[in-house]
């Protein structure tokens, strides 16, 4: 008879490298083609399904979903309602140094700035301008702890590229990591207000005994490389 296994989201896209990187680094074994979104660890009683970052949270906390836990971007978790502090973060950047970072940003465009006709930009410039945002929830609370109203532009992507569609645009608050794109699109930086960490969620009402012995077994994994890692 075999093992029960414990079914876990993985997210697919620009996260996918670095996450399957730290999946191998605490001593799991996968194998998977470029086309398959299931991953098998091979040495492991974990399936990794590959899923849009932004779905992590919705499946698993979905009931009918065979999904029961979740590695994505705590910004995503933050996003989808479960909070800014939600979710087990795993150490990915100590493991690898070289995985991509990213933050939560607000930054202005450069016609916004010229309007002013001021070098210097402050949040409060902003009241009842249009800010376009991936992260329609996440912008909302930061305004309203301001205190400045705004009219929030949901843009499922391309977020820089509002302010060429809309005259009124006059900030994007969203993810940055190089800043290549802000850049490129002359928006200037205004305020880096979170880093975006990785981190597991898991809905306990779908885990049978079982399921919790091997999620357990995978912060023990975790620990243990980290350990591994300081004694080098």
């Amino acid at each position: 008879m075999e093992q029960e296994r414990l079914k876990c989201a993985l997210p697919k896209g620009e996260l996918e490298k670095d996450v399957l990187s730290f999946i191998q680094s605490i001593g799991i074994d996968t194998s998977a083609s470029k086309r398959n979104y299931l991953v098998r660890a091979d040495n492991f009683p974990v399936d990794f399904v590959l899923i849009r970052a932004s779905d992590v949270p919705r499946f698993v906390q979905d009931k009918a979903s065979s999904l029961k836990f979740g590695i994505t971007g705590s910004d995503i978790i933050w996003e989808s309602g479960m909070g800014k502090d939600s979710g087990e973060e795993i150490p990915i950047y100590e493991l690898n140094p070289d995985a991509k970072k990213s933050s939560l940003y607000l930054g202005v465009t450069q016609l916004f700035k010229r309007y002013l006709q001021r070098i210097d930009v402050e949040i409060q410039d902003l009241q009842n301008s249009r800010v376009a945002t991936k992260l329609p929830r996440i912008a909302g609370e930061y305004f309203t702890k301001k205190g400045i109203e705004t009219k929030l532009l949901f843009v499922p992507g391309a977020d820089e590229a509002m302010q060429y569609l809309f005259p009124d645009c006059n900030a994007i608050l969203g993810v940055i990591s190089s800043g290549e794109t802000a850049r490129a699109n002359n928006i200037d930086v205004l305020d880096i207000f979170y880093d975006v960490s990785l981190r597991f969620i898991a809905d306990a009402d779908k885990m049978t005994p079982i399921d919790v012995n091997i999620l357990n077994e995978f912060r023990e994994k975790i620990a243990v490389a980290r350990e591994r890692k300081r004694m080098l």
